[in-house]
């Protein structure tokens, strides 16, 4: 087909800029959308409807098909393809992403006031729970993407329509009704909210959030004012009213300092009370120098800043937020993923991108559990479960996808994860620091099945709160920088599948990989597979694996392949109903619990039953060593 020399010209450089290495991402990105597009809206916000579209034009273009041909396969128009093209020749692969910053042309009738009054503002006004896609509130990626997946724009930019929303939102914030000839005017709260889920949690660098330390100024600022404005221009609810919703907030936001500056302090002396710790780090003079210099600071301990002190996150920020401050790729040549001289001498793995709820259904009985069989009916499974410390908001999945009902879990934890009640009441050995300490823990394991009160760690979860679960003991040895390697290998050796929840994954500061290369080097366990939440960059995840396994200086002999799964972010009511549902003895609220547990999609089960399936493997421990059962 005859092509202009400009297209020809582009082509050809697209082509330089993409050898068989990059091909090979392009088609596992294009492979990750088709997989997250099994269940479209779900996956709104991930990004999907708007990357297959650009990756899939690239492709067409690196096969040498002109933008003519193109744009009617991926419902773009020419000149959007062409721009799409010229976008990844000079920034490279980052411009398939609706994260990629850039402004698209609109025109009437479809402008960006147009745009905002017909589309935007209309679904706005409800929650997207109404249109089956999750979430409490709309955010910037879910409402690009669903824009797109409706097909009220052919693409788009989260950038862009944040910027439309911001400039709209106040000065048009109703929605005009037509009735009997008239119109009538409603208006309400937006169910929009500019922040994007935060994987990370809050790690314990400081005494106290910060902004919580400024809105108590703010209330002392607020007070002043109150106390000095004229009291003949109030009414006396508006002075003692007022006056006391004033005191309130400022007893409140004292409350939450003095809380969170105990845990900080309680985790000092966790930490420093540890047998084998320096005695003399107990001193309040040396906690007060150690979070001065290391987390306010940010000095470097053994030559490393924390990502998470003062220092760090102001680095970040500014990095991410301040436009000259932010690393710009000037070319294809520097890409997200770099190209590494690979050290394996082995080629790629094969690989499987799926979505967790396309897996074919499993049993799932939890009241047939015992010692010898689980909610499948199977031996029970003693799973590794592995999780980004980075990203303590996301072990709750551990649970909540059924893990603990198919087999005892095992999870690594830091002394970060505790929560205050466990910080309150830990003992001097709740640290484990040397391999001795370690072996003396897990020597104390049982694995009976039974109904067990759930650890302190998923005590935040709202309804699970203070309640029990049945079904196999979930194991958290809490560990430090010299005992948890020698836990790894130890737990490893004695599960039969590893779980690596990459959720919350981010490449600064990824962590994990020496996990994932004892994994890929053969284990044990010899079975694993990779998870991730819908807020996690699953191209990002894969590529940082991928990565792992060109740098192995011990492959196997034969290469695994490489499960990747993306799952829902699971704190669900019907995983907990289907407990209620066996304990109620009403019946009008044993059927509504029963109800409501039928919605439960056990996650853990589907895994491991593909897991086997696939590797023709027993993945359940056919003689587990029982112990008596601990009391709950």
């Amino acid at each position: 087909m005859a092509q202009s020399p400009v297209i020809q010209f582009s082509l050809q450089e697209l082509q330089q800029a993409f050898p068989a290495t990059r091909r090979e991402q392009l088609r596992r990105v294009l492979d990750r959308c088709r997989a997250d597009l099994e269940h479209p809206l779900l996956s709104i916000g991930t990004g999907c409807h708007i990357t297959i579209k650009r990756a899939t034009a690239l492709e067409m273009a690196l096969d040498g098909a002109d933008p003519a041909t193109i744009a009617p396969a991926v419902s773009l128009s020419e000149a959007r393809v062409q721009q799409v093209l010229a976008n990844v020749q000079a920034f490279g692969m980052e411009a398939l992403y609706p994260r990629f910053e850039e402004t698209l042309p609109m025109a009437k009738p479809l402008d960006e006031k147009s745009l905002w009054k017909k589309s935007i503002l209309p679904d706005l006004k409800s929650a997207p729970q109404g249109k089956g896609i999750p979430g409490g509130k709309w955010r910037p990626s879910t409402v690009t993407d669903y824009l797109v997946q409706s097909g009220a724009v052919e693409d788009a930019s989260i950038s862009q329509i944040s910027a439309i929303i911001a400039r709209f939102k106040d000065k048009r914030s109703k929605v005009s009704i037509e009735i009997g000839g008239g119109s009538l005017d409603l208006s309400g709260e937006l169910q929009f909210t500019f922040a994007e889920p935060e994987t990370t949690s809050h790690k314990r660098i400081a005494p106290f959030e910060f902004i919580w330390g400024f809105m108590f100024a703010m209330v002392l600022f607020f007070l002043w004012i109150f106390s000095s404005y004229p009291a003949t221009n109030m009414s006396p609810f508006m002075r003692w009213g007022g006056g006391l919703l004033m005191v309130l907030a400022a007893v409140l936001i004292f409350l939450t300092i003095v809380k969170q500056t105990l845990e900080w302090w309680l985790l000092q002396r966790v930490l420093a009370a540890t047998p084998g710790a320096n005695a003399d780090s107990l001193t309040a003079s040396a906690l007060l120098k150690t979070w001065v210099r290391r987390d306010i600071l940010g000095r470097p301990v053994n030559g490393k800043v924390a990502v998470r002190s003062v220092r760090g996150m102001l680095v970040k920020w500014t990095r991410n937020h301040v436009p000259f401050m932010k690393p710009k790729k000037a070319a294809a040549a520097n890409d997200v993923v770099q190209e590494t001289n690979p050290i394996n001498p082995m080629s790629a793995p094969p690989l499987k991108i799926l979505h967790s709820e396309s897996l074919p259904s499993t049993p799932w009985e939890i009241g047939n559990m015992t010692d010898a069989c689980n909610a499948l009916g199977e031996p029970p499974i003693r799973t590794l479960y592995l999780w980004v410390f980075e990203a303590q908001g996301s072990q709750k999945i551990c649970e909540t996808q059924g893990w603990p009902q198919l087999g005892p879990v095992h999870m690594l934890l830091n002394a970060t994860a505790l929560p205050l009640k466990q910080l309150v009441h830990a003992s001097k050995n709740l640290l484990l620091r040397d391999p001795e300490s370690v072996d003396r823990e897990i020597a104390t394991y049982t694995d009976s099945a039974g109904t067990y009160a759930r650890p302190t760690l998923f005590e935040q979860l709202g309804v699970l709160k203070g309640t029990t679960y049945e079904g196999y003991p979930i194991h958290t040895p809490v560990c430090t920088d010299g005992s948890w390697e020698h836990a790894l290998h130890t737990l490893a050796k004695r599960c039969d599948l590893a779980v690596v929840n990459l959720s919350g994954y981010d490449p600064t500061h990824p962590g994990l990989e020496y996990e994932i290369h004892h994994l890929l080097s053969g284990g044990p366990p010899r079975q694993f597979f990779f998870i991730y939440d819908y807020g996690t960059d699953a191209d990002a995840v894969i590529e940082s694996v991928l990565d792992v396994w060109s740098r192995l200086t011990n492959p196997p002999a034969s290469a695994p392949t490489l499960l990747f799964l993306r799952t829902g972010n699971a704190e669900n009511d019907e995983y907990e109903a289907q407990f209620r549902s066996r304990r109620e003895t009403k019946t009008a609220m044993k059927k509504y619990f029963g109800q409501k547990a039928a919605g439960y999609v056990p996650v853990a089960g589907r895994a491991a039953a593909y897991v086997r399936q696939s590797a023709s493997v027993n993945l359940g421990s056919a003689n587990v060593e029982v112990r008596p059962q601990a009391t709950a």
